[in-house]
């Protein structure tokens, strides 16, 4: 996703946002999951979870570090995610 200095979002990331916010007050959102999943070519799932978001955020912005740090900020996974070894290399 290009980004210029301006607040540009990916259409993906809208509905990602949608689907957060409906998850948020305990309403469905497995139309905009699937909206997302169809396009990659995946099977839709039924009764999408927060753990389902978050995976589906993790695939769908990969390259957009900014996004996944502030992800994990505000679902308080910063701390947990960011003291794992990164692949697998424990810094001895």
């Amino acid at each position: 996703m290009y980004r210029s200095g301006r607040s540009d979002y990916a259409y993906s990331e809208v509905i990602l946002i949608k689907a957060e916010a409906l998850l948020m007050q305990c309403q469905n959102a497995d139309v905009e999951i699937n909206l997302i999943r169809v396009r990659a070519g995946l099977i839709p799932k039924t009764g999408c979870t927060l753990a389902d978001l978050k995976h589906e955020r993790r695939c769908e912005l990969a390259g957009e570090w900014a996004d996944r740090h502030r992800d994990l900020v505000r679902w308080g996974d910063a701390k947990s995610t960011y003291a794992k070894a990164l692949h697998g290399i424990n810094g001895n």
